[in-house]
């Protein structure tokens, strides 16, 4: 006799599964389901459950009786079966779609870092005596040995005339990182300019943002616990007092020494 399967059922690369009552369109409904990422169960889902099911739906019924054609249905899906090999992809092309792929979570390695930016101290003023204080934010980016980065670049809100001492209070997670100890962080903080006073996408095109310093942190020297991990790095010395930005980092007792 013919099957159906009124659950909705999604398996990918046979390694893992969602089954659950999710449809693919919206509805005004308490939907529920489960994710299921382990090969060893999805296999075995597969033999008892998927296989025996498309079989009484679809394989095992004869061609005329059949609701729907197989081949016509991924014909109009317009699905890539012959994407591009990675080995053609320019050096730029592989490495933003490494990037892509770790910022999606996709196939990466679970070890992750978070960075809570907490403030700065004694920045200095780059917009002069009569413009203001300084406009600041941070960049955050993560580098190998060889200086190349490995996961997409963090930054933080700007502080419209935030003065000596910015508080941003914010938390960036790098994430699907390889080799993190290996790695090391690079802080930057800089002053969001405007040419000649100036507002807009094309003034902000034209002035050149000021860098009022930078620092960076070995994350070889991080703990393996789930505890932030303070410290205060300096950022720019000063004759009277330095330049500094608190942080805290976060290994989720993923990785570290």
């Amino acid at each position: 006799k013919k099957a159906g399967n009124h659950a909705k059922f999604f398996v990918v690369d046979d390694i893992c599964y969602y089954i659950g009552s999710q449809n693919l369109y919206i509805a005004n409904l308490a939907e529920w389901g489960i994710i299921i990422d382990n090969e060893e169960q999805t296999q075995k889902v597969l033999e008892e459950y998927w296989n025996p099911l498309w079989g009484k739906s679809y394989e095992d019924v004869p061609e005329d009786e059949r609701d729907f054609i197989v081949d016509n249905v991924l014909a109009g899906l317009e699905l890539d079966r012959n994407p591009q090999d990675f080995s053609d992809l320019s050096p730029e092309e592989l490495e933003a779609m490494l990037l892509a792929k770790k910022a999606a979570r996709g196939g990466g390695s679970s070890n992750n870092l978070m960075v809570w930016l907490k403030r700065a101290s004694n920045l200095k003023n780059a917009d002069g005596l009569f413009s203001g204080s300084s406009d600041s934010y941070v960049t955050l980016r993560l580098v190998d040995g060889d200086g190349k980065t490995v996961s997409v670049p963090q930054q933080s809100k700007v502080i419209p005339d935030g003065g000596p001492n910015p508080h941003w209070n914010e938390q960036f997670v790098f994430e699907g990182l390889d080799t993190p100890a290996a790695y090391t962080l690079k802080v930057s903080v800089l002053d969001k300019d405007s040419l000649f006073g100036l507002e807009g996408q094309i003034a902000d095109y034209l002035a050149m943002d000021d860098k009022l310093g930078a620092a960076t942190v070995d994350l070889g020297t991080l703990a393996n616990t789930t505890e932030f991990q303070e410290m205060e790095i300096v950022i720019s010395d000063g004759w009277f007092s330095d330049s500094t930005v608190s942080l805290a980092l976060n290994t989720h007792g993923g990785w570290g020494n």
